[in-house]
């Protein structure tokens, strides 16, 4: 798959900047506002990734449904969304990141292979 990692990297940055630009005390009043950011978010994504993603994504992201963001009047209703919503976001982040690492892996992989090296003499290690 011939893929422009740094999409995936923005996406993911731009998914947790969307998570934590509300702090989680304000939850009650941002329900709205984060799950038009993962809508929106979504959406990007959806646009972006390749077709052999395109069945996993949609299986997991795909059936999502938001209802109205509750208003102030009912904080604990507003909040429970507001989390969800946040959750959602993580999520998204999360699974973006996992195309970054693995497009990562892939071109080692084949960087190893171009060398006659399998890369199991070597001790595996995670960026995070």
């Amino acid at each position: 798959m011939n893929t422009d990692v740094g999409v995936y990297m923005r996406l993911h940055a731009m998914i947790k900047a969307a998570t934590e630009a509300v702090p989680p005390d304000q939850a009650a009043l941002s329900a709205g506002a984060l799950q038009e950011a993962f809508l929106w978010h979504r959406e990007a994504v959806r646009r972006k990734i390749p077709g052999t993603h395109q069945a996993e994504f949609e299986e997991l992201f795909g059936d999502i449904q938001l209802g109205p963001a509750p208003g102030p009047h009912n904080p604990l209703a507003a909040a429970n969304a507001s989390n969800r919503a946040r959750t959602l976001l993580a999520n998204l982040a999360g699974w973006v990141d996992g195309l970054v690492q693995e497009e990562k892996f892939k071109a080692e992989a084949s960087s190893l292979a171009q060398q006659g090296q399998t890369g199991y003499d070597r001790p595996f290690h995670s960026e995070d």
